[in-house]
């Protein structure tokens, strides 16, 4: 087993490859719900995930400054369940200081979290538009059968691009402060050794 890790950062290429499908996929809703933002993360129960976004530069922003460990939804994968975040309604320290910035670096605001909870792993579904879209979140509300209606497309679509994704999940171990990711084969034998 050749397990590698990267601290502080790790290997982009499969997000910034993928990022043009995915936009592609997503231009129903921001031609009928001017949705400019879409990202799409599994985490499973030991820690590993996969992201796949119309944003790649905001994930690789989110991960090099380790909002990874602050992130509201993705903290704990194995309390999740089935429900509707808005996330101007998130009043942490952590959640404000992250949407402020994705808001101020990134042109994207007015998001809303749609998380599915499955039997081997949580999906969370993030939705966004630009800053002066004000009243999105009203808009997504009363649009919830549109938004899930592009789930089930969105998973039709994205299906080879969600395996190539699990080919090259990524493990954030908390008490580390280090970003390791592994190989499919590493995944399946699911033991990673951590060093201090």
């Amino acid at each position: 087993m050749s397990t590698f890790k990267i601290e502080g950062k790790f290997d982009f290429t499969v997000l910034f490859n993928l990022e043009d499908q995915i936009y592609s996929i997503c231009k129903p809703l921001n031609k009928s719900l001017k949705i400019t933002y879409f990202h799409h993360c599994r985490m499973f129960a030991d820690d590993s995930h996969f992201s796949l976004s119309t944003n790649a530069p905001w994930l690789k922003y989110f991960y090099e400054t380790f909002f990874s460990y602050i992130a509201t939804f993705e903290n704990n994968p194995q309390q999740c369940f089935n429900q509707i975040t808005i996330w101007k309604v998130l009043h942490d320290q952590y959640s404000e200081k992250l949407y402020r910035k994705f808001s101020e670096k990134y042109d994207t605001d007015h998001g809303i979290t749609i998380t599915r909870r499955q039997k081997d792993f949580c999906d969370f579904y993030h939705f966004g538009t630009t800053p002066n879209n004000c009243g999105a979140e009203n808009i997504y509300l009363n649009n919830l059968p549109i938004l899930k209606n592009f789930l089930f497309y969105y998973h039709e679509r994205a299906n080879k691009l969600i395996q190539i994704a699990s080919r090259h999940k990524t493990f954030i171990p908390k008490e580390r402060g280090k970003i390791w990711t592994q190989s499919k084969k590493e995944a399946q034998n699911n033991s990673l050794s951590f060093s201090a």
